[in-house]
């Protein structure tokens, strides 16, 4: 045990002993010991400072770049320097030492680079050493407060500084990733890898697209590079370099060289400028000798300073009779390039063009390789959508993941009459919720014809009714409707459209007519899938929840009421007389009878109750966060509904009541049953007691 105390009291005093060298050396500071600067005990301890100073510093320079430091190390060196910074002040004069900024300085480094918790700790110990070396020699407290506030406010201005430098050095980071990026999708709209239309919009496809760009701009600069190099070493050029015409701005850009000059600037410039701009203007090339003499230092517009230019020639880049750029080599000696010479650069501008048609190719590879892979996502997503919503947003997924789309919607129709069954954008809100007609509109001819349009997926006439004169397609570029078939029936119509122009070439309007063929398979499927779980769950006669059901969910909101301690009222009623009814008018009658009897239910419960046909002429109501009272209202509204209305039959027009019995939970009791036989007691007790009437049954 004891050689355990022993080993441990070792170990912590050497990994802290700079620790304790700093205490102890702290504690002859608060004795004045550094007063007396020849006594020997003073000289001896500024030794020892000396030295664990001159260890930590070495011992900071030891520890890796990607190691981390504890609170105690960095308290440690942070109060090192706080008590060496004391010391040399008391030792050169106390209060009237001319070292008193070292403090402020050491503030703000401590503030800076030093932890929050470390800078605070070590800030309290340096204010505290000051009222020490104060109260020695008797100094004011006026002279305290001012020096106190001095290292606070230089440790905040430390702190600020940092913060301030960090913000600068991530703002000129992301700036110049940023920048970085934007030169590279540049290049790759100058080399016509992208066109100018991608969306911002659309994160996956834009990062797919970023990194496809990327790698193929980079290998078409290491192709160029190559070339240009190859030329200047053959042929002892002071620069080959490659310009890109930019026909709208009408300049030219350096995108690739290789050079030997100082002067050389790598930035746009007038395309039409000095004999550069000859061939810009004629697409044709030049050959110019002894070129100092005759056009001057400045003519060449891709160097800032007097480079010794002797020669220059310039070979225009074409494609399919259009001007992309310009090989550029110029030299010293100032006799011509000969003919030989002019001929390999020009067969160089031809191998430019075809690194640049190489790359377009595998970048549409590519492209085309990402849009069939979200196809077939898409069609993942169709096959496992189930419900109409399930089916509508998948299908607005799967357009997506192809192309980007703004404004999308799905229209079924029935009997020419057509209803929204999903939407987004805001082109087609006006025919939210409503049933609406479609003639005479693009619309209608491709339910009529059953083939997408508009064929090119243009419109061509702004003004053309796209589905009905309330919706505006006026600003929409780009427009295709998709005909939603089943066997040889279009059921629907699936519409895009985007104010961007040229959106549905080909390829993109066949691949959303497979789409648009799944879409009508799974919205079929939905729909039927929602007819059968409607038929399994309603009363076929009535459309109430059948009694089955009514159990289900009956025992749901039970449980719910339970959990959050809300009342429910159960509501049981059948038509009075029904037999005598059916006895007297008949069966299509009471069938009637039955029926509006249900309608006046469906109508007067709200979205969150439940109202079902119980059996024969009998009918339940679950009210949800509904008392005794509440649920007497409502029984007395639907009961004098019913009495009422007036039905027909051939032996003229008579009336029929209803009579009502009311349980509520958990006063009648916390069960479905207790429920349930209470509800039907209390309609007992109306039949016996009158009929058409509403009894609750804490009042039988």
């Amino acid at each position: 045990m004891t050689t355990k105390v022993i080993s441990r009291l070792k170990n912590g005093i050497e990994n802290r002993w700079v620790f304790l060298t700093t205490l102890t050396v702290a504690s002859f500071f608060l004795m004045g010991q550094f007063k007396h600067a020849s006594a020997a005990l003073t000289i001896i301890l500024t030794a020892i400072l000396g030295v664990t100073v001159i260890y930590k510093l070495f011992s900071r320079f030891r520890v890796p770049a990607v190691s981390t430091t504890s609170f105690l190390q960095e308290l440690e060196t942070g109060l090192l320097f706080t008590v060496v910074a004391a010391i040399v002040i008391q030792f050169t004069g106390g209060e009237k030492s001319a070292f008193h900024p070292i403090n402020y300085a050491l503030a703000a480094f401590l503030a800076a680079y030093f932890s929050a918790s470390v800078g605070i700790s070590c800030l309290l110990v340096m204010i505290f050493l000051e009222f020490a070396s104060m109260k020695l020699a008797t100094a004011s407290g006026d002279q305290f407060a001012i020096r106190s506030l001095f290292i606070a406010t230089f440790a905040v201005l430390g702190w600020l500084a940092l913060k301030l430098e960090i913000t600068r050095l991530r703002f000129n980071s992301q700036k110049g990733l940023e920048s970085e990026l934007s030169r590279i999708r540049q290049d790759a709209e100058d080399f016509r890898l992208i066109g100018t239309s991608v969306s911002s919009t659309t994160r996956t496809r834009e990062e797919a697209q970023s990194l496809l760009s990327r790698a193929s701009v980079e290998n078409i600069h290491g192709n160029l590079y190559f070339l240009v190099n190859m030329l200047c070493e053959a042929h002892a050029l002071n620069t080959c370099a490659v310009l890109w015409y930019d026909e709208d701005a009408s300049t030219l850009k350096v995108k690739e060289a290789s050079t030997s000059s100082r002067f050389f600037e790598a930035s746009a410039f007038p395309a039409l400028r000095g004999p550069v701009g000859y061939v810009v203007k004629n697409r044709t090339a030049v050959n110019l000798g002894d070129f100092q003499r005759r056009f001057g230092a400045g003519a060449v517009p891709y160097y800032n300073g007097n480079e010794n230019v002797g020669s220059l020639a310039a070979v225009p880049i074409m494609e399919n009779g259009q001007l992309r750029g310009i090989l550029c080599a110029d030299r010293a000696a100032s006799t011509p390039f000969t003919e030989g010479q002019i001929a390999l650069f020009s067969s160089a501008t031809d191998q430019i063009l075809r690194i640049l048609v190489t790359e377009r190719a595998f970048h549409s590879i590519e492209k085309s390789k990402f849009e069939q892979e979200k196809f077939f996502q898409a069609s993942m997503l169709m096959n496992e959508a189930l419900g109409v919503d399930q089916v509508v947003k998948s299908a607005f997924e799967s357009v997506n993941s192809i192309i980007p789309v703004s404004q999308m919607a799905i229209i079924t129709t029935d009997d020419n009459t057509c209803r929204l069954t999903g939407m987004r954008g805001s082109v087609f809100e006006s025919l939210s919720g409503l049933n609406f007609s479609v003639e005479r509109s693009l619309f209608a001819l491709v339910m009529e014809n059953r083939h997408h349009l508009p064929i090119n997926g243009e419109l061509r006439d702004p003004k053309q009714i796209v589905i009905t004169s309330t919706t505006d397609f006026s600003h929409m570029k780009s427009v295709l409707i998709l005909p939603l078939i089943v066997g040889d029936r279009a059921f629907g119509g699936f519409i895009l459209a985007d104010e961007r122009p040229a959106l549905f070439n080909h390829n993109r309007r066949e691949m959303l007519g497979v789409i648009a063929n799944q879409v009508a398979t799974a919205l079929q499927n939905a729909l039927m899938y929602e007819k059968l779980e409607l038929m399994a769950t309603t009363d076929g006669l009535t459309g109430l929840t059948n009694h089955r059901t009514f159990q289900e969910k009956f025992s749901e909101m039970l449980a719910r009421a339970t959990r959050l301690g809300n009342p429910l009222s159960v509501i049981l009623t059948d038509i009075d007389k029904f037999k005598s009814v059916n006895d007297t008018y008949g069966h299509p009658v009471g069938d009637v009878v039955i029926k509006r009897v249900a309608s006046i239910l469906k109508k007067r419960v709200r979205n969150i109750d439940l109202a079902a046909r119980y059996g024969g002429e009998e009918f339940a109501m679950v009210l949800e966060s509904t008392d005794t009272e509440g649920a007497m209202a409502l029984a007395e509204r639907i009961r004098q509904e019913v009495e009422n209305e007036v039905f027909e039959s051939e032996l003229g027009e008579f009336k029929a009541s209803i009579s009502l019995g009311i349980a509520t939970y958990p006063i009648e009791g916390m069960h479905k049953q207790q429920l349930i036989e209470k509800a039907d007691k209390a309609l007992y007790y109306a039949k016996q007691h009158g009929r058409n009437q509403a009894v609750y049954f804490g009042n039988t």
